[in-house]
């Protein structure tokens, strides 16, 4: 069996008409008195998609409610399917005769014979499909008389409908009497769409058949899968005229999926003959149009087994874009969309297709912008709420390929523009082309134009993906972005801008308890200090670097020696405080009443984590007076931080056994005694090493000292005494 697809015969002017919208109708041929035909149309056609019908498919598929337009054809043999032609969506399925007959002498005379000739006709050509109607003119002056026992309707029925007595029916002719032939109308309507669903049905049963011995011989020499994809592209234009815009979804799913299996099994073994065509040299790369309907140059060139996989997975994912778009659904677009780019970069590398420098990342770019302008058309929140999750990500990919753009073109901030990359700059805008002149290759053109206009474009995509982040409640995402940024921005010179951006990174990695990436935000923040001049800040940050193990050792040396070094430079009145609860804990502290010398004293023990040892001119703990409960004389002098923190981590939970009724054992499980309680999130629940918080200098009015004390790196002990002057209860705060 020959397989054709298209109308390859006529050209390619034809097919472009045929596909050049695909707001076609079901085609309907009619037969018979063509004047009578013609003066009736204009009311079936706006008729007959007015009430939806319930479209019941073989198989037990779900029944569907559709709409029914149509199109009406002239009949001929030269409209009528020939083996091996396979367009659906240009046949006729469907064919009517219309006639009408006053008496069953006329029809013996002249209308049998025409019904005859068009019954025939469509028996040589195997169609079952088809309806007769008769069109009768209501006669006010013959209602008084007796109806004769055999009508017209009745004889053609006899003769032709003896088995399908439902599909020869009579209509009073609306025109002349609107009034009696409402019920006869409606009735009508209801037969045609319900043949016409059947006929629809039955060609799809059959076409499916088709297709699922095509698929069979997939591994068959000389089998090509564009042709077997114009194949079941067929059966997808033909659910989609229907309206039946899921199953038509599915159609192009199922040819996706099949595609990038034989591209990964060609990883694997040998690659067939037809996928070698897709390996050829990427030399353009316009990216999506999703305005359009059709992309008719693309199905050419699908048609002569000439595109490139570039060209052909923007069509495919163009098509099932607006199949989404039919069903209202942007957001699946954009949920789609990122998958859909990587999957096209895995295949590039699995063919080892060959693209100029920056051909992808280009082409990446315009499927996002393109995909976001379309998301962006649709107002309704619910939508948007829907899609904001995924188009936060599309923002940040267009942000980070558009920035790999501007590496390749000189366009980033300190990078001098020399021939080369303006050479690059005119081979992108190439690629790109002419058509479809979409707003996404507006924008890129734009943004390689010029420093100045590749700035704006950057930082406007990189606030985008940021503040759509933060709406969906993604904040380490944002954050995470604008780490990124800020190395943009110390290229811009804007130190500002870049140590704001890297201070609120560095607290959500605190909070979260990222130690790893926080250091290294830490050295970022510390350089954007350093050139800031600002040195109180600078310094901060040196003793909170060279006090993280996760750092070399090296560097915390260099941070350690940065921090003395402005210690030494500004001495500052007054002078500078600092929170070191990241270079100091304290792990206990034991108070010792001395009565003999009317004293007390504290021996704290406590870890240093910088790196090199250290002189404090003195040590100082504030001691806090206390409101005296009760009459007892009990007081703690020792407190382990070590097992506070192990104390604190353990839940009050019981054991539970539920066993089954001969008393074998169901399940254990442990529960919490405080089953109301509501649990803590994620965040709350986990020890915050680096927590910022805010500290305010204790009152050291009274207070325990020490001077001249040489820290060392590691565990140390240290004893602060005080004279006691007034009997109490105190604190250590």
């Amino acid at each position: 069996m020959t397989l054709r697809i298209g109308l390859v015969q006529n050209g390619l002017a034809e097919d472009c008409q045929v596909f050049s919208t695909m707001e076609k109708k079901p085609n309907v041929s009619f037969s018979g008195d063509k004047e009578l035909f013609q003066s009736l149309e204009p009311l079936l056609s706006s008729s007959l998609p007015q009430e939806p019908t319930e479209w019941r498919r073989s198989y037990g598929r779900i029944i569907k409610s559709v709409h029914v337009p149509a199109s009406f054809v002239s009949f001929g043999k030269d409209i009528l399917p020939k083996d091996g032609d396979y367009r659906l969506i240009h046949q006729p399925i469907f064919h009517t005769y219309w006639t009408q007959c006053p008496d069953i002498d006329t029809y013996k005379s002249s209308g049998k014979e025409g019904i005859e000739a068009w019954m025939k006709t469509l028996g040589q050509h195997n169609i079952t499909d088809w309806m007769i109607v008769l069109v009768e003119t209501y006669d006010f002056r013959k209602s008084n008389k007796l109806i004769p026992r055999t009508t017209v309707l009745d004889k053609i029925r006899s003769d032709f409908g003896s088995k399908h007595a439902d599909r020869c029916l009579s209509v009073i002719n609306p025109l002349r009497s609107e009034s009696r032939s409402a019920g006869s109308w409606r009735g009508l309507l209801v037969n045609f769409r319900l043949l016409l669903l059947i006929a629809y049905d039955r060609a799809l049963l059959r076409f499916e058949e088709i297709i699922r011995e095509q698929r069979e011989k997939r591994n068959q020499p000389g089998w090509s899968f564009c042709q077997y994809f114009l194949l079941q592209e067929e059966l997808a234009f033909v659910l989609h005229m229907l309206g039946v815009y899921e199953e038509a979804l599915v159609q192009y799913d199922e040819l996706d999926a099949l595609f990038t299996q034989f591209v990964l099994n060609s990883n694997l073994g040998d690659t067939p003959k037809w996928l070698s065509g897709f390996q050829a040299s990427v030399d353009c790369w316009p990216g999506l149009s999703l305005s359009k309907t059709l992309d008719v140059e693309a199905r050419k060139k699908i048609q002569q087994n000439d595109i490139s996989l570039l060209q052909f997975r923007s069509y495919l994912f163009s098509r099932q874009c607006s199949m989404l778009l039919s069903t209202c659904k942007p957001w699946e677009i954009a949920q789609r969309c990122q998958p859909f780019l990587q999957n096209c970069i895995n295949e590039l590398r699995i063919l080892e297709v060959d693209s100029p420098a920056g051909a992808v990342a280009s082409w990446v770019f315009l499927c996002c912008v393109e995909v976001l302008d379309t998301c962006a058309r649709f107002n309704d929140t619910s939508q948007v709420e829907a899609y904001s999750l995924y188009t936060a990500t599309l923002w940040a990919y267009a942000r980070d390929k558009l920035g790999e753009l501007g590496e390749l073109c000189g366009l980033m901030p300190g990078c001098e523009t020399t021939s080369e990359h303006l050479h690059t700059v005119v081979l992108l805008s190439a690629g790109i082309g002419d058509t479809p002149a979409t707003l996404a290759a507006t924008r890129l053109r734009q943004a390689l134009s010029s420093k100045e206009a590749f700035k704006k474009q950057y930082l406007e995509l990189s606030e985008l993906a940021i503040s759509t982040f933060k709406h969906i409640g993604r904040v380490r995402c944002a954050h995470e972005i604008g780490r990124d940024l800020s190395s943009f921005y110390r290229r811009l010179g804007d130190l500002t801008s870049a140590s704001v951006f890297l201070r609120n990174t560095l607290h959500s990695y605190d909070e979260d308890g990222w130690l790893t990436l926080a250091a290294q935000t830490r050295i970022q923040l510390a350089m954007c200090y350093r050139d800031l001049k600002d040195c109180k800040r600078y310094c901060k940050t040196c003793a909170a670097i060279s006090s993280t193990p996760h750092l070399d050792m090296s560097t915390r040396m260099f941070y350690f020696e940065e921090m003395n070094r402005l210690l030494e430079e500004h001495k500052s009145e007054p002078p500078w405080t600092c929170r070191l609860g990241d270079g100091f804990t304290i792990d206990s502290v034991e108070v010792r009443v001395l009565e003999t010398e009317d004293s007390v004293e504290a021996v704290v023990s406590l870890t240093s984590l910088l790196p090199a040892d250290v002189t404090c001119g003195y040590l100082q703990i504030a001691v806090e007076p206390v409101a005296k409960e009760g009459n007892t004389d009990k007081f703690i002098s020792r407190v382990d931080f070590e097992e506070l923190k192990m104390t604190s981590l353990k839940a009050p939970l019981v054991e539970r056994f539920d066993y089954k009724q001969d008393r074998s054992l169901a399940q254990a499980n442990v529960a919490s005694k405080f089953h109301k309680t509501v649990c803590l999130r994620r965040q709350d629940s986990q020890l915050r090493p680096t927590k910022v918080v805010t500290i305010a200098r204790a009152d050291y009015t009274n207070s325990l000292r020490t001077a001249n004390v040489a820290l060392r790196p590691g565990k140390n002990t240290v004893t602060l005494r005080a004279k006691t002057e007034e009997p109490g209860s105190y604190k250590l705060s």
